[in-house]
């Protein structure tokens, strides 16, 4: 009798701990059931605020494209000092003595002679003389060429 006891005892314990390692184990399942739930709504939360992210980025985009870039005014070259008094010089022609040369102008005032690398105003000299035009440069390079009356 005492081993029918003990067998009885023995299986009541097992069906106690299997119970209750069936109700831990279920126990558990639904606490991942509820954690996955919640992750689901958070990636549905996510999936909707990267759906208004892209929106408002394509809306971005498409406005931009409507929008023309404004052109940026490129600076106007400015003219070195003296340069605009000399443009207005006009060029009367030239005369040649033995090796000097000279190019004879008018300024709008009264008559200029300038030989080959003279000074004519500030740092602009005169650097070429032919007998329809004349050319002035300035220290740092830049030239421009007068014409005679006629030639233009």
């Amino acid at each position: 009798m005492a081993i029918l006891a003990g067998i009885f005892w023995g299986y009541e314990s097992l069906k106690d701990t299997s119970t209750t390692g069936i109700k831990s184990a279920q126990n558990e399942i639904a606490e991942l059931k509820k954690e996955i739930f919640l992750l689901q709504d958070q990636m549905e939360e996510l999936e909707d605020s990267f759906d208004e992210t892209i929106d408002s980025i394509e809306v971005s985009i498409h406005s931009n494209e409507h929008i023309q870039p404004q052109k940026k005014a490129l600076p106007k070259p400015q003219a070195h000092s003296h340069e605009l008094d000399l443009r207005a010089w006009r060029y009367l022609g030239m005369s040649q003595m033995g090796a000097s040369q000279q190019a004879f102008f008018h300024d709008g005032k009264r008559s200029v002679t300038l030989e080959i690398d003279a000074q004519a105003l500030g740092e602009w000299r005169l650097t070429d003389i032919q007998k329809d035009s004349a050319a002035l440069t300035h220290s740092t390079g830049k030239s421009f060429v007068l014409k005679t009356a006629k030639s233009q």
